[in-house]
């Protein structure tokens, strides 16, 4: 995940572990 740091431009709040992961396998 992104940590506390959340993602360039707000798009992924911070500590978004598992919520990264699915929209990972959306995009595969």
């Amino acid at each position: 995940g992104y940590g506390a740091r959340g993602a360039p431009g707000g798009s992924i709040p911070p500590n978004t572990d598992l919520i990264f992961d699915v929209e990972l396998l959306g995009v595969k």
